[in-house]
């Protein structure tokens, strides 16, 4: 019997000069990664955001600002949509 799953794989920190290295992958069945998109998707549009970025949303200028996307996000705002995205993992 064949089973088919779906990955997803991503790495960070594999640039030198960093000490540690992280690599964090999700795997499901074609149905799962269906209502995982379905799900992930409808917290981008609620936020009206195309796409996540962790490097941006979790990047922070001298000052602690944020970049990218999320540089007018308050921390409620920020907090609330990682909340739904990790709900929806």
């Amino acid at each position: 019997m064949a089973v088919e799953f779906f990955t997803y794989a991503d790495e960070s920190g594999i640039q030198s000069p960093t000490k540690y290295c992280l690599v964090e992958g999700f795997i499901g069945s074609p149905k799962q990664w269906s209502i995982l998109e379905r799900e992930w998707k409808k917290v981008l549009i609620d936020y009206n955001t195309g796409e996540f970025h962790a490097k941006d949303f979790f990047g922070r200028k001298e000052h602690g600002q944020r970049v990218g996307l999320y540089n007018s996000w308050t921390d409620a705002k920020a907090d609330s949509f990682l909340e739904r995205l990790l709900s929806v993992i």
